[in-house]
Protein backbone atom coordinates (compact mmCIF):
# COMPACT_ATOMS: atom_id res chain seq x y z
CA UNK A 1 0.00 0.00 0.00
CA UNK A 2 3.08 2.30 1.03
CA UNK A 3 4.31 2.01 -2.93
CA UNK A 4 1.38 2.51 -4.55
CA UNK A 5 0.12 6.21 -2.38
CA UNK A 6 4.04 7.03 -3.46
CA UNK A 7 3.65 6.44 -6.79
CA UNK A 8 0.26 8.23 -6.94
CA UNK A 9 2.08 11.11 -5.63
CA UNK A 10 5.11 10.59 -7.97
CA UNK A 11 2.55 10.79 -10.45
CA UNK A 12 0.66 13.81 -9.58
CA UNK A 13 4.20 15.84 -8.77
CA UNK A 14 5.21 14.71 -12.74
CA UNK A 15 1.75 15.79 -14.09
CA UNK A 16 1.71 19.01 -11.91
CA UNK A 17 5.44 19.53 -12.76
CA UNK A 18 5.07 19.24 -16.19
CA UNK A 19 1.96 21.25 -16.18
CA UNK A 20 3.78 24.30 -14.52
CA UNK A 21 6.49 23.87 -16.99
CA UNK A 22 4.00 24.15 -19.77
CA UNK A 23 2.43 27.09 -18.39
CA UNK A 24 5.30 29.09 -17.36
CA UNK A 25 6.84 28.47 -20.75
CA UNK A 26 7.48 31.71 -22.88
CA UNK A 27 6.42 32.65 -26.63
CA UNK A 28 7.05 34.60 -28.93
CA UNK A 29 4.37 36.23 -31.07
CA UNK A 30 5.65 38.84 -33.99
CA UNK A 31 3.90 42.48 -34.91
CA UNK A 32 3.59 42.63 -38.71
CA UNK A 33 3.88 45.59 -40.74
CA UNK A 34 3.50 46.21 -44.30
CA UNK A 35 5.42 49.65 -43.77
CA UNK A 36 9.07 49.51 -43.40
CA UNK A 37 8.41 50.72 -39.34
CA UNK A 38 4.84 50.54 -37.91
CA UNK A 39 2.86 53.32 -37.85
CA UNK A 40 3.08 53.19 -33.94
CA UNK A 41 6.92 52.99 -34.27
CA UNK A 42 6.85 56.29 -36.20
CA UNK A 43 4.34 57.89 -33.97
CA UNK A 44 7.24 57.47 -31.35
CA UNK A 45 10.00 58.98 -33.13
CA UNK A 46 7.83 61.85 -34.61
CA UNK A 47 6.43 62.47 -31.00
CA UNK A 48 10.13 62.39 -29.39
CA UNK A 49 11.46 64.46 -32.14
CA UNK A 50 8.45 67.03 -31.97
CA UNK A 51 9.16 66.98 -27.97
CA UNK A 52 12.63 67.74 -28.01
CA UNK A 53 12.05 70.62 -30.40
CA UNK A 54 9.67 71.91 -27.85
CA UNK A 55 12.45 72.48 -24.98
CA UNK A 56 14.36 74.72 -27.71
CA UNK A 57 14.55 78.16 -26.93
CA UNK A 58 16.12 80.32 -29.57
CA UNK A 59 15.28 84.08 -31.05
CA UNK A 60 15.32 84.22 -34.88
CA UNK A 61 12.43 86.41 -35.32
CA UNK A 62 13.19 88.72 -38.71
CA UNK A 63 16.03 86.36 -39.59
CA UNK A 64 17.14 84.18 -42.55
CA UNK A 65 17.79 80.39 -41.53
CA UNK A 66 19.24 77.85 -43.27
CA UNK A 67 19.01 74.14 -42.33
CA UNK A 68 21.12 71.40 -41.91
CA UNK A 69 20.92 68.09 -40.08
CA UNK A 70 23.49 64.89 -39.88
CA UNK A 71 22.13 62.24 -39.23
CA UNK A 72 22.74 58.31 -39.08
CA UNK A 73 18.82 57.53 -39.00
CA UNK A 74 18.57 58.67 -42.99
CA UNK A 75 15.04 57.75 -42.50
CA UNK A 76 14.18 60.30 -39.70
CA UNK A 77 16.34 62.99 -41.46
CA UNK A 78 13.62 64.84 -43.66
CA UNK A 79 10.79 64.58 -40.59
CA UNK A 80 13.80 66.16 -38.11
CA UNK A 81 14.83 69.14 -40.49
CA UNK A 82 11.06 69.67 -41.27
CA UNK A 83 10.03 69.94 -37.77
CA UNK A 84 12.63 72.50 -37.56
CA UNK A 85 11.95 74.36 -40.09
CA UNK A 86 8.26 74.61 -38.90
CA UNK A 87 9.67 75.47 -35.35
CA UNK A 88 11.74 78.25 -37.07
CA UNK A 89 8.74 79.74 -38.94
CA UNK A 90 6.29 79.81 -35.92
CA UNK A 91 9.16 81.60 -34.69
CA UNK A 92 9.11 84.62 -36.94
CA UNK A 93 11.86 83.22 -39.06
CA UNK A 94 12.00 82.64 -42.61
CA UNK A 95 13.36 79.54 -44.23
CA UNK A 96 16.23 79.88 -47.33
CA UNK A 97 17.89 77.32 -49.00
CA UNK A 98 21.02 78.91 -49.81
CA UNK A 99 23.18 78.42 -47.64
CA UNK A 100 25.20 82.63 -47.76
CA UNK A 101 21.82 84.17 -47.62
CA UNK A 102 20.79 83.00 -44.15
CA UNK A 103 21.51 85.45 -41.01
CA UNK A 104 22.39 82.06 -39.21
CA UNK A 105 23.07 78.30 -40.21
CA UNK A 106 21.95 76.09 -37.91
CA UNK A 107 23.43 72.56 -37.59
CA UNK A 108 21.54 69.52 -35.73
CA UNK A 109 23.67 66.97 -34.95
CA UNK A 110 21.04 64.06 -34.49
CA UNK A 111 22.67 61.32 -32.20
CA UNK A 112 19.87 58.99 -32.02
CA UNK A 113 16.28 58.81 -33.08
CA UNK A 114 14.95 55.61 -33.17
CA UNK A 115 12.96 53.00 -30.73
CA UNK A 116 13.29 49.96 -28.44
CA UNK A 117 10.97 47.64 -26.81
CA UNK A 118 10.25 44.38 -25.25
CA UNK A 119 7.64 42.04 -26.25
CA UNK A 120 6.85 38.76 -23.68
CA UNK A 121 3.81 36.15 -22.97
CA UNK A 122 3.23 34.20 -20.25
CA UNK A 123 0.96 31.07 -21.55
CA UNK A 124 0.86 27.76 -23.37
CA UNK A 125 2.09 28.38 -27.56
CA UNK A 126 0.50 26.39 -29.70
CA UNK A 127 0.78 22.48 -29.72
CA UNK A 128 1.10 21.32 -33.72
CA UNK A 129 -0.67 17.62 -33.37
CA UNK A 130 0.35 15.39 -36.18
CA UNK A 131 -2.83 13.90 -38.27
CA UNK A 132 -4.91 16.84 -35.57
CA UNK A 133 -5.77 19.94 -35.14
CA UNK A 134 -2.98 21.89 -33.24
CA UNK A 135 -3.63 23.21 -29.74
CA UNK A 136 -4.45 26.76 -29.76
CA UNK A 137 -1.98 28.70 -27.97
CA UNK A 138 -4.24 29.87 -23.96
CA UNK A 139 -2.31 33.56 -23.03
CA UNK A 140 -2.13 34.56 -19.17
CA UNK A 141 -0.27 37.32 -19.34
CA UNK A 142 1.30 39.33 -22.35
CA UNK A 143 2.76 42.53 -23.04
CA UNK A 144 4.65 45.23 -25.36
CA UNK A 145 6.75 48.17 -24.14
CA UNK A 146 8.27 50.79 -26.85
CA UNK A 147 9.78 53.67 -26.26
CA UNK A 148 10.71 56.46 -28.44
CA UNK A 149 14.02 58.21 -27.59
CA UNK A 150 15.71 61.59 -29.79
CA UNK A 151 18.89 63.58 -28.67
CA UNK A 152 19.84 66.07 -30.81
CA UNK A 153 23.02 69.07 -30.39
CA UNK A 154 21.86 72.25 -32.25
CA UNK A 155 24.14 75.24 -33.50
CA UNK A 156 23.74 78.44 -34.68
CA UNK A 157 26.39 79.90 -36.10
CA UNK A 158 26.87 83.09 -38.89
CA UNK A 159 27.22 82.01 -43.07
CA UNK A 160 30.66 82.19 -42.92
CA UNK A 161 31.15 80.90 -39.67
CA UNK A 162 31.48 82.03 -36.12
CA UNK A 163 29.41 80.38 -33.44
CA UNK A 164 26.52 82.82 -32.40
CA UNK A 165 24.86 80.06 -30.34
CA UNK A 166 24.87 76.42 -29.09
CA UNK A 167 21.66 75.17 -27.45
CA UNK A 168 22.13 72.38 -24.72
CA UNK A 169 21.23 69.05 -25.60
CA UNK A 170 17.86 68.44 -27.38
CA UNK A 171 16.17 65.36 -25.76
CA UNK A 172 12.74 63.87 -26.00
CA UNK A 173 10.90 60.63 -24.99
CA UNK A 174 7.81 58.63 -25.76
CA UNK A 175 6.33 55.70 -24.78
CA UNK A 176 3.67 52.66 -25.96
CA UNK A 177 2.61 50.09 -23.69
CA UNK A 178 -0.04 47.32 -24.52
CA UNK A 179 -0.65 44.55 -21.94
CA UNK A 180 -2.94 42.03 -21.90
CA UNK A 181 -4.20 39.75 -18.97
CA UNK A 182 -6.39 36.66 -19.94
CA UNK A 183 -8.85 38.48 -22.88
CA UNK A 184 -8.86 41.58 -21.03
CA UNK A 185 -6.28 44.58 -23.40
CA UNK A 186 -4.79 47.44 -21.70
CA UNK A 187 -2.98 50.39 -23.01
CA UNK A 188 -0.59 53.22 -21.86
CA UNK A 189 0.53 56.12 -24.69
CA UNK A 190 1.93 59.20 -24.67
CA UNK A 191 1.21 59.08 -28.70
CA UNK A 192 -2.02 60.26 -30.70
Amino acid sequence: MHNNACMNLLVRLFFCFGFLITVSSCAYTYQYTYTKKSGIKQLLVTKAVDEAIQGMAVDVRGSKVFVEVACLMKDEQSYIKSAFVHRFLDSGGSITENRPDADYVVSILVRVAGTDGDQFTLGLPSIPVPLALPVPSFTIFSGIVQKGRVEMEVVLYGPNGGLKEKIPSLKGESYYKKYVILFVSFTSKDIP
